[in-house]
């Protein structure tokens, strides 16, 4: 059980310390056996471009929901290869990331820029996927802030399920037109890009638009958005689902307390089969390389060696949570005992809401 004060202060390196110990050693190893379900879903897509191209346009909206599931499955697969979980091979790693990105209209090389940043920045100040604060409430902060992020004044607002539409776009801005640390209003935070990073962006914006003109030419103007754009939008709205409620329910503070940062979510086992149990938040923040196979074990033992401090929790629950929220979070607190706090103190913001 856990032995440490319910108040005390621990670190990322403080969890990895006493529980890597207690998985086995391939749970480190790359998986290869992901390409299987990467292949399957890359094939369906193909597949539901040609029958659109062949198909009379009363089948479109089911060809539209499948490419939006395989799309969405395809989404996690990619953040899964982009962690190494499922090669380290650089020949074969970074052509898996631009096909498998590509799809979803995100510039591999961005993603990496901004997700290590994430990783590197849990939920603070720095974190570039973080909500906003109080005190970035300008005019086009504000219009973000209530747009894409869920939240209590608006809590019926669809747009904040188009908040993937958006990041590539926000963020592609803020890589390729503001220098240095610059950055316009409507990014929270921004990492550093160098000339090189620039140029690998731009060839793969390149990239994109060459794969969506040759699919409109083959669908046609009016196909891809039955092929492209409406499952784009399915996808958003699946990566959207988890996306805000694993961060979103904590506050934003400064530290490296992963579990006081990060939520994780209990839902049906076939969601966790289809994403690749990408409900398993805290777990993926503790062993980011770990393939998610595994994730139940470490949650196991989350549950026996920090009961008070993880936090796991039915979507929906969390999703009400969320949907009490202020447009602006409160501003970051370097405290201690804030950044320390269980997960079912009055402290956590998640089981506040929740209430």
């Amino acid at each position: 059980m856990d032995e440490d004060p319910v108040w005390a202060r621990l670190r990322r390196a403080d969890y990895v310390t006493r529980l890597r110990p207690l998985l086995p050693a391939r749970a480190f190893r790359p998986n290869a056996r992901a390409y299987v379900p990467i292949t399957i879903h890359v094939v369906i897509i193909i597949c539901a471009w040609i029958a659109c191209h062949y198909s009379n346009r009363l089948w479109w909206p089911l060809i539209t929901v499948v490419i939006g599931n395989s799309m969405s499955c395809l989404a996690i697969l990619a953040h899964d290869v982009s962690h190494r979980s499922v090669t380290r091979n650089r020949h074969l790693l970074y052509p898996t990331e631009l096909v498998l990105f590509g799809l979803i209209l995100l510039p591999p090389t961005l993603w990496r820029r901004l997700h290590a940043m994430h990783h590197a920045h849990l939920n603070t100040s720095q974190d570039p996927e973080r909500r906003y604060l109080a005190s970035e409430l300008s005019l086009t902060g504000t219009i973000v802030a209530a747009a894409l992020y869920p939240n209590k004044p608006l809590r019926f607002n669809p747009l904040c399920l188009l908040y993937w539409v958006a990041y590539p776009i926000r963020h592609g801005i803020a890589a390729l037109l503001y220098r240095e640390r610059n950055k316009p209003d409507f990014v929270t935070a921004k990492p550093r890009y160098s000339a090189e990073d620039k140029r690998w962006i731009a060839f793969e914006i390149l990239w994109i638009a060459t794969l969506q003109i040759g699919l409109a030419t083959f669908v046609g103007k009016v196909g891809l958005i039955a092929v492209s754009v409406l499952p784009l939008c399915i996808t958003s709205a699946v990566l959207s689902w988890y996306f805000f409620v694993t961060h979103g329910l904590k506050p934003i503070a400064e530290g490296d307390d992963t579990l006081a940062a990060s939520t994780s979510l209990i839902l049906p086992a076939l969601c966790d089969k289809l994403h690749s149990n990408f409900s398993y938040h805290t777990e993926h923040h503790l062993f980011p390389a770990v393939h998610p196979i595994y994730y139940p074990a470490v949650s196991a033992l989350l549950h026996t060696h920090f009961p008070h401090r993880y936090h796991r929790v039915p979507i929906f629950q969390a999703w009400s949570g969320l949907l009490q929220s202020p447009i602006a979070a409160p501003e970051a607190d370097a405290s201690d005992r804030e950044r320390a706090a269980p997960a079912n103190s009055p402290t956590s913001l998640a089981v506040a809401r929740s209430l």
